[in-house]
């Protein structure tokens, strides 16, 4: 997934990814039976890789806290033929983490893939 990872920070262009993808012939492959846990994926670049990795044919769990902006990305996944586990949590929360990983792993298996997206916002005065 290093193609991936360098796009994400910025350090590639599309174009040299996409030639990477096409050196190696296809570039990080298929996803077909891994599944990917995604925080922060009612939104930005959590929403994005979530959607990138279901094409890619990865069942998804998508993670925030936001629950119907989860359900508006599982729907467009679930729409293009892709598997999508809406999973509402706080990752802050130490319970909320026990629940998530025994969910996940009991409806779609173990975790192959972590996409650790979620943001922090403060809302105060500084």
């Amino acid at each position: 997934m290093g193609g991936l990872v360098l796009a994400v920070a910025g350090v590639q262009t599309r174009a040299r990814v996409n030639a990477y993808s096409a050196k190696t012939g296809g570039g990080m492959g298929r996803l077909d039976d891994e599944v990917a846990l995604v925080t922060g994926a009612s939104s930005g670049i959590g929403a994005g890789l979530a959607r990138m990795l279901a094409r890619q044919g990865a069942a998804v769990a998508l993670v925030a806290r936001r629950e119907a902006a989860l359900r508006k990305v599982a729907d467009e996944i679930e729409a293009d033929g892709g598997t999508a586990l809406v999973a509402p949590a706080d990752i802050g929360r130490d319970e909320d983490l026990d629940a998530l990983v025994r969910r996940v792993r009991a409806e779609l298996g173990p975790v192959d893939v972590l996409v650790n997206a979620a943001g922090v916002g403060v809302y105060q005065h500084v």
